[in-house]
Parts: C-alpha cells; structure tokens; sequence
C-alpha cells in the first residue's frame, strides 16, 4: 500500500490525535464517519439514527437501551465551528411534512450526540464516566474515493480512467469525452481553452454515469462531481490523457500543465482532507445501496466490489493499543451497510446480507486489511414498506407494500408517486456465484419508495439499525 501522508503530515495527525486524546479524558468522545457509494442513504441513516436515540425507539440489539442503562440522548454544540452543521431538523422536516427522502451529502457536515448512561458494573461505577460524546462526520463517498489517487501518477491515473471509460457500463457516457482526448495534440503549448474542454468534457462524462440507472461507485477525482469550496478552481480543471508513454512531457505543454494539476489536486485537495478529517475517525460506517448495484448487472456488482476494495485500502485501520493509540488514531471497526432492505421481504433480508458480505470479503481480500473488525449487515434506516402476500397462479408470493416514487417503473407499469402498491420484487439467490451467473437479473425488479407517514419527536421504524448501532460504539456504553 503506498503512503498517504507525508512525514509533516504524520506529524500533524499526531498532534491533533494528542489534543484529541487529551481532551477525552474528561469528555469522552468518539469520532463515527459515515460515508456511502452512489445514493446509498447516508443523510437518512444519520438522521434515523438520531431520532431514535433521541426519542427511545425500538432498538433491541443495543445493549445499553436493552438493559435500560440510556438515560438521556441530546444533541449538543459540536467541536469544530469549521465544519457545516448536519442539517437535522431539516431533513426530519423533509421526512415528516414534505413526505419526501432529503437531498443527498453534498459537502462535508458533523453533529455531536451526548450521551448519559449507567455503566453495566456499577460496582465500579465511580470510576467510570457516565457520558459519550459521538462526533458524527458525514462526507461524500465520492471524495473518499480520491484517496487510492494518493498512490498513483498522472500516467496511472489517465491509463485506469481511459480503461474505465471504455467499459461497457461507461463507455456511452464517455463518447465524446474519448473522442476530444483523442483529437488533441497533448505536446502542444497549453492554453486554457483547450484545459477547459477537455475538463469539462470529462467531467460532463462523469456526471452521466453517475447520473445513469446503473451503480456506477468509482468515478474519481470525486470533486469533479461534488466540488465542495473548490468549484471553478484550477486544481479542479484537468482531464487524463491517452498513450502518454513514460517519456518527460515538455515545459508548459497541455500534457505537463494537466500533471501539475493532477498533482496540485492531491497535495491541495486530497492529502488535507484525509490528514484532518479521515485520520482521526474511530469508527466507520460505509453504507452501499447493493440493491441497486444488483438492478446495475455483473459489471456494476464488480465495480462495487472493486470501489470497496479501494476505500477499505486507505483507512488507518488497525487495532486499538494504548501507546500507539495516544499519538494516531486507528480505525479499529468499520461497518459496511448494504441499505434499502425494506425493498425486499424478510424472507430475502439474510440473502441480501450473504451476498453483500462476500462481496465485502473479497474486498477486504484485494485491499489486504487486517487488524480491523469489521461486519455486514443489510439494513433499513428508515422503513418504507410492509409486507404481504399475494397470490399469482396459485401461488402465494412474498410481497413488500409501499407508495412508489413517481416515474418509478416496472415492465409498462410507471408509478404515479401516489398510489400505494403490492409489488414482489423477487427472490434474491443465496450466494454471489449464484447472483453473477446469467439470467437473474431478469428475475428481480426493485424500485424507490417513498417514505412512510411520520410524526416529529417520535422515532422512526427501521430494519436492524440497532444492529449498526451496537457494533460502532456499544462497546464504548459498557
């Protein structure tokens, strides 16, 4: 794996860990990132979750509401007035009065959640602290697919970038672009004009498959799609190139001047996102909306698997001991969410997850990961739908009932966003060879639902959210 932080940089994280470390000793704190591929719900996981710690709701599997140990959950003044607040109340307004899913993490964001608990050994208990800050970091996936750019020159970049583009699930989004790269003398003086068409080009390709039906997960430079503070800047106005050989690009060519920008983009961009930000996680939650990576085809699955893969790779993960732990931050869980399982019956819930984990085992694999714990889990943050029965032929089908999101689809049938519906989406096969093998995906149909009705101050229905929420901090809530 190649080194993602400088010397100066490993210094800085150290500091801020030691500051960090200090400051915990009196104010219990864990930092949760939270982060997704392409739509997979990471506004409504952190709001749901929320709400339900704020409002007592059904949360079984977490111990310390199990046992009746939470005796108050509060949100309060978070740590660093830098960072965009997580739009709480807005996005419950969106769920309770607009009836609709809030709009996607577009910038990075955090809130703080106190928490006040009674330890489970209370016979030790005034030698214990009885609270727990949980610093929530929502940010796009899209940027923490930049990091494995940490690792890889220009010339790399633009070889796997064109590789991509000419993949079948890319390649009619990336027509043009392949042809304007193809076009252009990349010796030539640079001038601006021609950085800016292909710039833009590029990114208009980007967009599309983002954009498009398909899972489409590893799409970097991530700010190209989601910019952030750096909207026009040059360090976000570069394009790949082909056939770029090993040989020194000439001064000022367009060829030298996108390599330097591609360069400025990790020194400027990427390393100080993930020296302040992801260096200093405990904990991690990686949604996936492997459902629609499913509706996506083989490729789209791979390509999921492959995005996972990347990420996993960059995390400073690794288990916790108490020296190392004074001066770096290690990742020591990390939790990898496949959402939406309310889109299917309870008889495929375990299917879905068995699918999910092996394609999280054979990322774990490629990145090499060891000394992390990590687990799987198929979830609903926010229950959509009931379940049913329905008859066809004299057979009984499982069926999921909910109000389809307008211009949802299947076969002929196009949803109105009003009409509550049965629908049977299905049964998922039991494994990922089974999932890969030809003719499946014939056999499922998902489709978006809207959410359900809601009260303010009331928590929401889910699906095994207390299971995300015992394994990320119940071990800190003993």
């Amino acid at each position: 794996m190649p080194s993602l932080t400088s010397l100066t940089d490993k210094a800085a994280i150290a500091f801020d860990t030691l500051s960090d470390r200090a400051r915990s000793v009196f104010n219990p704190t864990l930092r949760l990132g939270v982060t997704g591929l392409s739509r997979a719900g990471k506004t409504v996981f952190i709001t749901s979750l929320i709400e339900n710690l704020l409002h007592a709701g059904r949360l079984p599997v977490f111990g310390v509401t199990r046992e009746g140990r939470l005796t108050s959950a509060k949100l309060t003044e978070q740590p660093d007035s830098k960072i965009a607040r997580f739009e709480f109340e807005k996005h419950i307004d969106c769920l309770v009065n607009d009836k609709n899913w809030p709009q996607s993490t577009r910038s990075l964001s955090q809130l703080r959640l106190k928490l006040q608990f009674v330890p489970r050994l209370q016979t030790f208990s005034s030698f214990r602290q009885t609270k727990l800050n949980i610093d929530i970091i929502d940010y796009p996936g899209e940027w923490l697919l930049d990091l494995p750019l940490l690792g890889k020159s220009y010339r790399t970049f633009s070889a796997q970038s064109i590789a991509r583009a000419n993949s079948p699930a890319h390649k009619q989004h990336a027509k043009a672009w392949l042809g304007a790269i193809q076009s252009i003398n990349f010796l030539n003086e640079a001038n601006e004009k021609d950085i800016e068409t292909l710039s833009d080009s590029f990114k208009a390709y980007l967009q599309a498959a983002k954009n498009s039906g398909n899972m489409i997960s590893a799409l970097p430079p991530g700010r190209f799609l989601i910019p952030g503070g750096f909207e026009g800047a040059p360090v976000l106005t570069f394009s790949p190139l082909p056939d770029l050989g090993i040989a020194e690009f000439p001064e000022n060519s367009i060829a030298k001047v996108m390599e330097q920008r591609y360069e400025a983009y990790k020194n400027l961009v990427i390393k100080p996102f993930f020296r302040d930000y992801i260096a200093r996680l405990d904990r991690q939650v990686i949604l996936v909306d492997s459902l629609n990576a499913i509706n996506g085809g083989r490729e789209s699955i791979l390509e999921m698997q492959n995005a996972l893969s990347e990420i996993l790779v960059c995390f400073r993960a690794g288990r916790k001991h108490l020296i190392s732990n004074l001066v770096q931050h290690k990742i020591d869980r990390i939790l990898i969410a496949a959402t939406k399982v309310d889109y299917l019956h309870h008889v495929n819930h375990q299917n879905l997850e068995q699918i999910t984990g092996e394609i999280v085992d054979a990322a774990l694999a490629q990145a090499k990961i060891n000394g992390v714990l990590t687990d799987t889990v198929a979830l609903a943050s926010l229950r959509s739908t009931k379940e049913g029965t329905s008859e066809k032929n004299g057979e009984s089908l499982p069926v999921v009932i909910g109000t389809p999101m307008k211009g949802e689809k299947i076969g002929d049938t196009v949803f109105d966003g009003k009409t509550e519906t049965a629908i049977f989406p299905g049964d998922l096969p039991r494994s990922l060879s089974e999932l890969l093998s030809e003719g499946w995906q014939d056999r499922l149909q998902f489709v978006r639902f809207l959410p359900p009705e809601l009260r303010a101050n009331e928590p929401f229905p889910h699906i095994r959210l207390d299971r995300a929420m015992e394994f990320l901090f119940g071990d800190y809530l003993l």
